[in-house]
């Protein structure tokens, strides 16, 4: 892109140069009369050379500052507080990419059926067989997993306090021995109960196949849509609003959007082909919770607006 810019005005910078060249050549150094406008001429050169690079910059921050003042305010109307079928009609997903995420997306406690959108174009709803006695099991084992994750974390805690005190490092104290075991043992149980719940899981989970016409009403919907900017500022920004309906209503009781900025042309992106920064938004961010954690919006250190999961 800056390289773009440099071809465009180049033929205006060598025309420049030209006409210098031949005011020397003809009188022998420039007239008193070119004196000035060369001096004009190498101050609007640096200005226009410093502003190619960094133009992205500056109508980035511009545009950022109004779609800022003017977006809706976010809001959270009611939580889901009870086991819910949702239907997250987000970017597509296979098999394997659920699978290797699907105690994120389903646990059976706050969600207990999910619709998501194949890559083949159909719907795929992963559920629990709630009739198996075995059901209500795996809800215990999962309540239990939370606790010992909790107690998990506090005996980590409780070893990191008595064995670091100040600058002093108390490794190999009895005390400190006796807290990491603690630790230890409760992170190993977490473990152990961890590999009973994913099993009992993967036999209670089921699959159904089919299309959008034939998609049955889910109590939630949540979905994802890309704004409609103007021409100007699609060059810019990328915007996504996140909204989530409850179905037995009919009232969207989630609703957010993040302004995504492009890549400036100064940090160009080597990692992958994406124009936007996906990690990088404008505005104050605002954590948002609604009860299903791969729908809440937590912030990120980086960014400054709502950074979703969603």
């Amino acid at each position: 892109m800056v390289l773009f810019y440099i071809i465009l005005i180049s033929p205006v910078l060598i025309a420049m140069a030209i006409w210098f060249a031949l005011a020397i050549f003809i009188h022998g150094k420039i007239p008193e009369k070119f004196a000035k406008t060369q001096t004009t001429f190498k101050i609007f050169s640096i200005i226009v050379l410093g502003l190619i690079p960094t133009y992205d910059i500056i109508i980035t921050n511009i545009l950022g500052a109004y779609y800022c003042k003017t977006m809706p305010k976010s809001f959270v109307k009611e939580k889901i507080e009870y086991p819910a079928s949702i239907y997250y009609d987000i970017e597509p997903l296979n098999n394997t990419e659920f699978y290797a995420n699907s105690d994120y997306y389903l646990d059976g406690i706050k969600v207990k059926s999910l619709g998501l959108n194949g890559k083949d174009g159909q719907i795929y709803i992963y559920y629990f067989d709630t009739n198996s006695s075995e059901f209500e099991n795996l809800k215990t084992i999962k309540n239990d997993l939370n606790a010992l994750k909790a107690l998990e974390k506090e005996k980590h805690d409780i070893y990191v306090a008595t064995r670091f005190k100040g600058d002093v490092d108390y490794l190999g104290d009895p005390s400190v021995d006796k807290a990491y075991d603690d630790w230890k043992n409760i992170e190993k149980q977490h473990d152990n109960l961890y590999d009973k719940y994913d099993k009992l899981k993967k036999e209670l989970m089921k699959l159904e196949i089919t299309t959008k016409d034939k998609i049955p009403k889910f109590d939630y919907t949540a979905k994802k849509e890309e704004i409609n900017l103007n021409k100007l500022a699609s060059k810019f920004f990328k915007a996504i609003k996140y909204t989530i309906t409850n179905n037995k209503t009919n009232e969207i009781i989630f609703y957010t959007e993040n302004y995504y900025k492009g890549l400036y042309n100064l940090v160009p992106n080597i990692a992958d082909s994406s124009k936007y920064d996906m990690e990088d938004t404008f505005c104050g961010c605002k954590n948002m919770e609604v009860g299903v954690k791969f729908l809440d919006i937590k912030c990120l250190v980086k960014t400054n607006i709502n950074k979703g999961e969603i």
